[in-house]
């Protein structure tokens, strides 16, 4: 009888334990780090974006203290300004700066980083019929189309997000499209609206059976 009462306790107490594991890591939710002493920890909220290219600076003296690819840091307590870098080219946005950032020992600092994706998609259609993805060149402007931000962007026959500042821009393509008659040049301009949290898709259809189009947006 004892051992049966024995077995039982040292079951519930692995059962228990499961569940605790369970609790801490499932869900997919992120793990609480072990703060070295002396130290806090910088966490950038991206909105899914997995990693981000950051320099670390003092913000009294202007000094660079560090560098790091992700999306945390140990830092020693003090007041930070941190620059995420981007893909744009134009100097003032390729990165965005996060001025005042207080890092306090043993603690977590979040800060959220208004950057956001978009890709771009071309399917080009053949003379002899079907279409398939194709690498093109590509500007980004502002919504007013007076300033280049991204001067040379290319599309890709894979998944390829790029990572910029959230707004609303205009994308420019100059493609040349063939068909039975000959081939011509096309120019083309459509708005991408960048937000934090989500991927704007923009595809365009070149050929003759259908005109340039974008797709909508979604994740």
């Amino acid at each position: 009888m004892k051992r049966a009462t024995f077995v039982r306790v040292v079951m519930a107490s692995i059962l228990l334990g499961i569940v605790a594991g369970c609790a801490t890591t499932g869900g997919g939710e992120r793990a609480v780090p072990v703060i070295p002493a002396g130290k806090g920890v910088l966490v950038l909220e991206a909105g899914g974006i997995g990693e981000l290219n950051s320099s670390v600076f003092d913000q009294e003296t202007g000094k660079r203290v560090g560098q790091f690819y992700g999306l945390e840091t140990y830092l020693e307590p003090g007041r930070y300004r941190v620059e995420v870098e981007t893909d744009f080219t134009y100097p003032d946005l390729r990165r965005v700066v996060l001025d005042e950032i207080a890092i306090v020992e043993g603690q977590e600092k979040h800060v959220r980083v208004p950057v956001g994706r978009f890709m771009i998609s071309v399917m080009q259609q053949s003379v002899a019929g079907g279409s398939q993805k194709v690498q093109l060149p590509f500007r980004v402007y502002d919504y007013g189309r007076k300033t280049v931000f991204l001067d040379r962007g290319m599309t890709s026959t894979r998944t390829k997000h790029f990572i910029v500042p959230v707004g609303t821009y205009k994308v420019e393509l100059t493609p040349r499209v063939f068909s039975e008659s000959g081939s011509h040049m096309e120019h083309i301009i459509k708005p991408i609206e960048v937000r934090f949290g989500s991927v704007y898709p923009l595809m365009l259809y070149l050929g003759e059976a259908s005109k340039a189009q974008p797709s909508q947006q979604g994740e």
